[in-house]
């Protein structure tokens, strides 16, 4: 039995998917007021509660012999802090797995970078990961590069969301709702993308398909044990390199809009008192617009999966036929408005 926390999640919904087509009994952790329909199937139990009620998650451990954890505060929906799920959530977990000798704690972090102190998502992971060395459980901790499902709406695209009613983007935290009406087709509807920094950082996109993927192959696997990966996609694109691929994948020119790593610094320092998750946002803007993330090619191959989808064939997939230009009839960025 497999219990994933943060079940109900994009990430999460994923991998009890992967688990459960591997063949797995998958107990998923959910909260009995969230909208977990959609993780019902066969092999899929369900386990009810919150990471800041341990009695709650106590019974979610109990029985199991490997623990996923997806859970965090990123986009919080019910009033959650990262001090209550990301810090005292995780040591709750954490302890519990070791109470009742979990064999595995698979754990999905972040790529470390030189600003995880100034981040709380960054630096909650860099606890718990901390933390999982210290405690006796043999652990694997996984830390993906960007989401393509995310961050490549995050430029002002509709098209990685697409098919995915879990997305972060689609969660109701006032941040990332206001986000999307004012940004939510700037790319295909201006020809205009967003781009962190001077759009000169690289970064291993990646797609939560293939990290699902990936953490299906970490199950049982002695090659992941106490092992730190981390997860990109095939390539190493440049933000200016993903703007030119939503030109080609849309037939028409995109053009970047670049915001400057000053500005996401100050709109952190601003937000911090009124809203932290705001300010984390903008903390993680910092970071992909001033430092490169990468996968380690030879520790995925050696685990067993090395994932394969690129940026242009995961924006490929999601676009509309109508939305292309056909050859030979490149519109103006002005007549895309």
């Amino acid at each position: 039995m497999i219990l994933v926390v943060g079940a109900t999640g994009e990430l999460g919904t994923a991998i009890v998917q992967e688990l459960v087509d591997d063949g797995h009994r998958v107990r998923a952790f959910v909260r009995p007021a969230s909208a977990y329909g959609h993780l019902v199937g066969p092999n899929v139990e369900f386990a009810y509660g919150d990471l800041r009620d341990p009695m709650s998650v106590d019974r979610a451990v109990d029985g199991v012999e490997t623990v996923v954890a997806t859970a965090n505060a990123v986009a919080p929906r019910d009033g959650s802090t990262f001090e209550m799920v990301d810090d005292l959530g995780y040591r709750t977990l954490i302890e519990a797995a070791e109470r009742h000798r979990v064999d595995r704690f698979i754990y999905i972090s972040t790529p470390e970078t030189p600003l995880d102190d100034e981040v709380p998502s960054f630096t909650y992971k860099r606890m718990n990961e901390r933390r999982l060395r210290e405690s006796r459980l043999t652990h694997t901790i996984v830390r993906p590069s960007l989401f393509m499902d995310s961050w490549l709406a995050l430029i002002g695209s509709s098209i990685p969301t697409r098919g995915a009613e879990q997305s972060l983007m689609n969660r109701p935290f006032w941040f990332t709702r206001a986000f999307r009406r004012l940004t939510g087709r700037l790319v295909e509807r201006r020809g205009r993308a967003l781009v962190p920094g001077d759009g000169s950082t690289r970064h291993a996109f990646v797609s939560i398909d293939d990290v699902a993927t990936f953490v299906a192959v970490c199950v049982g696997n002695p090659v992941a044990e106490n092992a730190t990966v981390h997860v990109g996609g095939p390539e190493s694109l440049s933000w200016n390199e993903v703007v030119d691929v939503y030109s080609e994948v849309l037939g028409r020119p995109v053009r970047p809009v670049y915001t400057p790593v000053r500005v996401y610094t100050a709109l952190q320092r601003l937000a911090t008192p009124i809203s932290p998750a705001a300010a984390n946002i903008f903390g993680m803007e910092r970071i992909v617009a001033s430092a490169d993330t990468g996968g380690d090619v030879e520790v995925m191959a050696e685990i067993g999966y090395v994932p394969q989808t690129t940026v242009k064939t995961f924006l490929g997939a999601r676009v509309d036929p109508a939305e292309r230009t056909s050859p030979g009839h490149r519109i103006r960025v002005e007549d895309a408005a």
